[in-house]
C-alpha cells in the first residue's frame, strides 16, 4: 500500500477472477494483484486502500460494463484503446516485469498503455510543478485556469448603517477526491463498530464469568460493579458511534443530491451561493444593500421583501430552505414549482442566468 495517499492509475481485467494494476502518475508500478469473485464492492475497497483513483484503464475498445459501473462510482474517467490490445504487445510490455497470470498481466498492459498514452502531458505537467490532485482533474477533463488577482477596492463613506461586508461564495461541488474521502471514512466508521461490539461481547462474557464467580464466593461484589459501570459505558460510546454513522449517511446522501442537480446550496444572508441566500433576520431600515450578488432571497419578513423587491431582487417563502447538519438547501422541484406558480423562469434557467452575468462559466 502506498504510504500516502497518491493518485492512482488503475488497470482492470473483470470476470470471474479479477485482476488489478496500479501505477502512480510518473509511471512507477505499485500493486498488481488478481483475486476471485471480488465484484464491484471488493475492488472499490481495493482500490480505496490503495489512494485515489486518477483514470481506470482496460484493455478491450468497448469497456467492459463493470468498469463503466466503477467509473461512476469513484467519479473517475476510463481510458480505452482504440482497439483490443493483441496477446504479442502484451507480452512485449511485460516482457521484464513479474506477472502471475493472464488476469495480471491484461491489467498491468492496460495501466502502462493508458499512462504511455497520456506520458507527455503528465511529465510536462510535473515539469510545471502541477500538483497531483490538479493533474488528476485534468485527466477527468476539467479547464484549470489561474485567475488573476484583485486590487480590493477601498470603501465609500457612507451615513447609512454598515452590514457585514458580502462574500462571493462558489456553490460547493463535491470533488471524486472528497467523495472518496468519506467512503473511506465510512468504511473506517463501519471497522470501528466491529470492533467496538466484539469488546462489547468479550466484556459481557467476562462480567458473566466474574459473576459466576461472585456466586461462588471467588469474587468480590464491587469487583464486579466495576465491571457493569465500564460495560454500560462502553454501550453509551456504541450508541453515540451509531448515530454519527446515521449522520454521516445523510451528509453523504446530501453531498450526492448536490452532485447530481437535485438541490442546490443556500447561503446565509450576507452570503450567497449561486445567488441564493436565506435571510433569517428583518433588514434594519433604509440600509443598504448591494444586491447585485442575489439572484432569490428566501425570507417571510414582510419589511425585507418589500426593499429588496424594490432593488429588483426575487423573493421567495423561507419554507422552502431545508436544513442538514448545518448545511442549508432548497429542492430545486420545489423551488422550479413555486417559480412556476409566482410566473417567473425556472430554476436552471435563473442559475444559468446568475453564472452568466457572474463570469463563473
Amino acid at each position: 500500500m502506498p504510504s500516502s495517499k497518491n493518485y492512482l492509475i488503475i488497470g482492470v481485467d473483470p470476470g470471474t477472477t479479477s485482476a488489478l494494476a496500479a501505477l502512480d502518475l510518473k509511471g512507477n508500478i505499485q500493486k498488481v494483484i488478481s483475486r476471485k469473485e471480488l465484484g464491484l464492492a471488493g475492488i472499490i475497497r481495493i482500490i480505496l486502500q490503495w489512494g485515489y483513483p486518477a483514470m481506470l484503464a482496460t484493455d478491450k475498445s468497448q469497456p467492459p460494463r463493470l468498469l463503466t459501473q466503477l467509473s461512476a462510482k469513484l467519479g473517475c474517467p476510463i481510458y480505452a484503446p482504440s482497439e483490443d490490445l493483441s496477446r504479442e504487445l502484451k507480452l512485449y510490455l511485460t516482457k521484464d516485469m513479474e506477472v502471475k497470470d493472464d488476469h495480471q498481466r491484461d491489467a498491468l498492459v492496460a495501466a502502462l498503455y493508458a499512462y504511455r498514452h497520456y506520458h507527455n502531458k503528465l511529465r510536462n505537467l510535473y515539469k510545471r510543478g502541477v500538483s497531483e490532485e490538479v493533474i488528476a482533474q485534468i485527466l477527468a477533463g476539467h479547464h484549470i485556469s489561474k485567475a488573476p488577482l484583485e486590487k480590493p477596492n477601498q470603501r465609500k463613506k457612507t451615513t447609512q448603517p454598515p452590514l457585514p461586508q458580502q462574500k462571493r461564495l462558489t456553490p460547493p461541488r463535491p470533488s471524486p477526491k472528497r467523495l472518496l474521502e468519506l467512503e473511506r471514512e465510512n468504511i473506517a466508521l463501519h471497522k470501528k463498530v466491529e470492533e467496538l461490539e466484539k469488546e462489547v461481547k468479550e466484556r459481557e462474557e467476562k462480567l458473566l464469568r466474574e459473576k459466576r464467580k461472585y456466586l461462588l464466593g471467588i469474587k468480590e461484589r464491587e469487583e464486579i460493579r466495576k465491571l457493569e459501570n465500564k460495560l454500560e459505558h462502553m454501550r453509551e460510546e456504541r450508541k453515540k458511534l451509531m448515530q454519527l454513522r446515521v449522520e454521516f449517511e445523510k451528509v453523504k446522501k446530501l453531498w450526492e443530491k448536490l452532485a447530481e442537480g437535485e438541490i442546490r446550496a443556500v447561503g446565509v444572508f450576507p452570503n450567497s451561493l449561486s445567488g441564493l441566500s436565506l435571510l433569517t433576520h428583518p433588514l434594519p431600515k433604509n440600509v443598504n444593500v448591494d444586491t447585485s450578488s442575489f439572484e432569490i432571497i428566501f425570507t417571510d419578513h414582510k419589511q425585507s421583501c418589500r426593499m429588496l423587491v424594490e432593488k429588483g431582487v426575487k423573493i421567495a417563502p423561507s419554507t422552502l430552505v431545508k436544513e442538514q447538519s448545518g448545511l442549508y438547501y432548497v429542492e430545486v422541484s420545489s423551488l422550479e414549482k413555486y417559480l412556476k406558480e409566482e410566473g417567473k423562469v425556472d430554476l436552471n434557467q435563473l442559475i444559468e442566468e446568475y453564472r452568466k452575468g457572474r463570469g463563473i462559466i
